[in-house]
């Protein structure tokens, strides 16, 4: 169910004009993670996600600088 609503709500952020590149999504679950990948894909939609444990931790920055 959470997955679902995450992907929705990206979904409706591009849908209103924002780059997918500037949305994350990080679960602290794998299973949820294959989920997620699945409907993004699913959708087409370039988001980015991962787990606690995998995500990068690189400072966020403005898609548009």
């Amino acid at each position: 169910m959470e997955a679902e609503l995450a992907v929705s709500l990206a979904e409706e952020l591009i849908e209103m004009g924002l780059d997918g590149k500037a949305i994350g999504m990080i679960t602290p679950y794998a299973g949820q993670l294959r989920l997620i990948k699945h409907l993004l894909l699913k959708k087409e939609l370039k988001v980015e996600a991962n787990t606690a444990k995998t995500h990068p931790h690189r400072l966020c920055q403005n898609p548009d600088s």
